[in-house]
């Protein structure tokens, strides 16, 4: 017998309904099942075999499970979950009339995320159902929505997926969600080198040929099999220094391709749009310059939109908002004080952090505190975008210059030692960042004293030890005078551009080899 719940009721009162018009658009292979691929611009770049996609964690998918996925726009998690629909249908897991996608970027009326998923439910499936509820953060209360469908039993026999591009976009937990929140932030140079190298046979993907082209290297397919192999040999900060330092001397043979694959990576940063367009522009003869300008100004649009909406509470002051993206592009990985930089831009110091606080929280910024001697807190913070293509595309809007342009001379000038810096710490908080009781700011800080001596990145491991990470992109580095040493911390490295050595108790290795090195979570997709 059905019992119908007092949700249910609710939802069969009230006529507020997404139209079938919208449904059927949003879920195309209900019509064309696997053929909706071949009409989805995005899907047909990704499964075009001579294209370049990203590798992304796959997951196990059980019913009465809510699964989180959150990271900024622009980083494929629609593309990931239109991607499933396909696998699903390709596999015969599930029927077209099975998946239910819908994307709540003009929807925000909880009573018709309600009465839409009241209605999906209804329907009798052949199995599994599955419901990929995009960018659900926009919806009001769309917590108490989940809970009421959970708590009656309406998804026992649903898989469900919400994404959002707010980190603090919460689930009730106790409701499906435990151990299934995870982070699809722009991609790790281990992840983008892995997905480079994984394309060695000749008839598909960029293959061995064009990977020689690319890297300037004369890959045989054998010695691009160990090199991928070698990648996929991971250590990480946990480990002890003779350990990374042993994988370190594995990869060094091949620290030409892996120091070219990081100068691409220096250049689109790790969105898929970007690094797409890169490597077309090699192939089409564009020159190694070539990111399609569009995709500089729509980092930027986003972001001044992101920092001038408070938190779905309304429009803030989009001359404020920018003024703040101004401000950080200024202070990028330089100790600093919000008292400080909303002087500069003539607003107090609450409205400056609201503005900065939802940034972070849309994962534009990387916000460092400040410790001392002993790792205690202090009032100082250090930010950084959270991606290079972020600061390209705020410094472009800053100079006036096209966004190719302004990365470019970036690079060429004395201020790539900080993109690099900016791109090192974008990969260490993949480490360890699992849900919002164990993000960046429980594991890495920095350090500063008082005259003025500072170590960029202090990494907190499970064991309760610490290791200093002081990046130096230069041609020669010094374990006594390029590093300050501290008692709380007990083992250094040198992120340097090209040495390699394991001296005086500091593990001097390239960055580009550390990148390749160290892993990310297994809740950072």
């Amino acid at each position: 017998m059905y019992i119908i719940s007092i949700n249910t009721i609710r939802y069969i009162k009230d006529e507020r309904m997404v139209s079938l018009e919208k449904l059927a658009i949003a879920n195309p292979w209900w019509s064309k099942g696997t053929g909706f691929a071949l009409q989805d611009e995005k899907l047909r770049e990704l499964l075009n075999p001579e294209g370049f996609r990203i590798k992304r964690t796959d997951l196990s998918l059980e019913p009465n499970k809510v699964y989180v996925i959150k990271g900024p726009r622009q980083t494929g998690k629609t593309s990931w979950l239109k991607l499933l629909v396909l696998n699903l249908l390709e596999k015969g897991t599930a029927h077209e009339r099975d998946i239910l996608y819908f994307s709540f970027d003009e929807v925000k009326s909880s009573t018709e995320l309600s009465n839409m998923l009241n209605a999906f439910l209804d329907n009798p499936h052949s199995g599994r159902a599955y419901l990929l509820l995009d960018e659900l953060q926009n919806v009001r209360e769309f917590n108490s929505v989940l809970k009421n469908l959970y708590d009656n039993g309406r998804l026992a026999n649903t898989a469900t997926i919400i994404t959002g591009s707010l980190a603090h976009m919460l689930y009730e937990p106790g409701r499906g969600s435990e151990g299934n929140v995870y982070y699809m932030r722009t991609t790790t140079f281990k992840t983008f080198a892995q997905s480079i190298m994984s394309d060695i046979n000749a008839d598909t993907g960029i293959g061995v040929n064009r990977i020689n082209q690319l890297l300037g290297y004369n890959f045989s397919n054998e010695e691009a099999e160990k090199l991928l192999k070698l990648l996929e040999a991971e250590t990480g900060l946990e480990s002890g220094l003779e350990e990374v330092y042993n994988k370190a001397v594995a990869l060094s043979p091949y620290i030409l391709p892996l120091s070219k694959l990081f100068y691409i990576y220096l250049r689109t940063g790790g969105y898929p749009d970007s690094l797409n367009s890169y490597l077309k522009g090699l192939r089409s003869g564009h020159g190694p310059e070539y990111i399609n300008p569009d995709i500089y100004t729509r980092t930027i649009n986003y972001l001044k939109s992101d920092a001038a909406t408070l938190a779905g509470k309304g429009i803030g002051d989009q001359a404020l908002a920018a003024k703040v993206l101004d401000s950080v592009f200024k202070y990028v990985g330089v100790k600093v004080s919000y008292a400080k930089m909303s002087n500069e831009i003539g607003t107090n110091k609450v409205t400056f952090t609201n503005y900065i606080r939802r940034l972070e929280n849309s994962f534009a910024f990387i916000i460092l505190n400040g410790v001392g001697e002993d790792l205690e807190k202090k009032e100082t913070k250090k930010l950084y975008f959270s991606d290079v293509l972020m600061h390209y595309s705020v410094g472009a809007s800053v100079s006036g210059k096209p966004g190719a342009v302004f990365s470019e001379d970036t690079i060429n000038s004395t201020q790539i030692g900080k993109l690099v810096e900016e791109a090192v710490i974008c990969n260490i908080i993949q480490i360890k960042e699992e849900d919002q009781m164990r993000d960046y700011n429980t594991y890495i800080s920095f350090y500063h004293s008082n005259t003025g001596r500072e170590i960029d990145f202090i990494y907190k491991r499970n064991d309760g030890s610490s290791i200093g990470i002081e990046v130096k992109y230069q041609n020669s580095t010094s374990p006594i005078g390029d590093i300050r040493r501290i008692r709380a911390v007990s083992d250094y490295m040198i992120l340097s551009k090209d040495e390699l050595n394991l001296r005086s108790g500091v593990l001097t290795l390239p960055v580009c080899i550390f990148l390749a090195l160290i892993k990310k979570s297994a809740h950072n997709m």
